[in-house]
């Protein structure tokens, strides 16, 4: 068995619990917002829905900081399903990350195209989407291969601009 992976530093804030006690979004606890992050409702363009084990996985696609979701003035139901993804992704990527018995059926899940995590996941994208256009941050393994085609769509796709390896432009998937 391989050592277990390290957790990222991101962990350092009061709670490690990605949603709030009514199991909903939380705000990103004050630790980690950065002077950067600080930006008016009107100058985040665009978001990026990416679980980064803290309590909010909504945030700016430009500088990937987080972003207060009250500023964005979501609707209740666009916050149940980015908080309905968000539990079962958290829950996925926890296993995975543990490198226990259900490491590669995690792994499996994660990267399942017709999978539970990733249908609630562009479902909560495209909910976003109607607030600010969102792209969705798939699951990727550092040392897996780079994929050329979508997960979603089967289309081919092109670099990255801002975060990850390549990104479909069409279903506003970033790998």
């Amino acid at each position: 068995m391989r050592p277990r992976r390290q957790r990222p530093a991101l962990l350092c804030g009061p709670s490690t619990s990605p949603l709030g006690a009514n199991g909903r979004v939380r705000q990103a606890p004050t630790a980690h917002r950065l002077s950067r992050l600080r930006l008016r409702r009107d100058e985040i363009e665009q978001l990026l829905l990416v679980y980064t084990l803290i309590d909010n996985p909504i945030h700016c696609f430009q500088c990937k900081g987080v972003v207060d979701p009250k500023r964005l003035a979501l609707s209740e139901s666009q916050v149940d399903a980015v908080a309905g993804w968000q539990r079962v992704f958290a829950g996925l990527y926890e296993l995975w990350l543990d490198s226990g018995e259900y490491e590669a059926w995690a792994k499996e899940q994660l990267l399942r195209r017709d999978g539970e995590v990733n249908i609630k996941g562009i479902a909560a994208s495209a909910a976003l989407s109607e607030t600010r256009p969102t792209f969705y941050w798939w699951f990727h393994f550092d040392d897996d291969p780079t994929p050329a085609s979508c997960p979603w769509c089967s289309r081919s796709v092109t670099p990255a601009v801002r975060h990850g390896r390549v990104q479909c432009n069409s279903c506003r998937i970033v790998i």
